[in-house]
């Protein structure tokens, strides 16, 4: 059963790269640009008060090693922030690259919002995140496992990640991960807690 949803998942992933080249998407990589505010999605994770001074947007591809050192170096410190000061809201956007990291989006998508940080931290603490993503009920809440399995075995959830990936290539074009969006410009790849702190305008801490 397991063989049979990733390779559908494959499937779906070699749909999203053909629409993409047919769509012609154009966008230079690592070329800042203006994409103003994003909308809510399903499977965000947000940390901060809506009106902040400042909103920083981070897409992450759960199989991207530049995401995960930005996981480790510079969220941590960002998210810590925005749940102390109401200067800064953080949001995690998933922007899935291949099926692996499409499963790990869906799983996200499926937690409550107030577990779903905890399980993402765990995933991206996982050095074999394939083992982890076909093995998700060992990383659910025992008092969630239910409805998460539900909502894993309905294509709902996938489908909206796979959407909401479409729209920010094509609309937004966002190509790459990690890509950071600081008040609505994009900042393509990795960034240290000390670069963001300048974009920002705010003191280093």
């Amino acid at each position: 059963m397991i063989i049979d949803r990733l390779t559908t998942i494959l499937v779906v992933m070699a749909v999203i790269v053909m629409t993409l080249l047919i769509i012609g998407i154009s966008h230079s990589q690592g070329k800042p640009r203006v994409v103003g505010d994003l909308p809510p999605q399903g499977s965000d994770i947000v940390f901060g008060v809506p009106d902040a001074m400042h909103k920083v947007d981070i897409f992450v591809s759960m199989t991207c090693p530049h995401c995960h050192r930005l996981a480790r170096e510079t969220l941590v410190k960002l998210v810590t922030r925005a749940k102390t000061s109401n200067e800064l809201r953080v949001t995690i956007r998933q922007l899935p690259l291949n099926a692996v990291s499409l499963e790990a989006a869906t799983f996200l998508g499926c937690m409550p919002s107030d577990v779903r940080h905890e399980a993402f931290t765990g995933l991206m603490q996982r050095p074999y995140l394939m083992s982890a993503v076909t093995n998700w009920p060992k990383l659910a809440p025992a008092e969630h496992l239910a409805a998460i399995s539900e909502c894993m075995e309905q294509d709902a959830m996938r489908d909206s990640v796979v959407s909401n990936t479409l729209t920010y290539r094509k609309q937004y074009g966002i190509q790459v991960t990690p890509t950071i969006v600081v008040d609505g410009f994009t900042a393509p790849g990795f960034a240290s807690p000390h670069e963001l702190s300048e974009i920002l305008g705010m003191p280093n801490e």
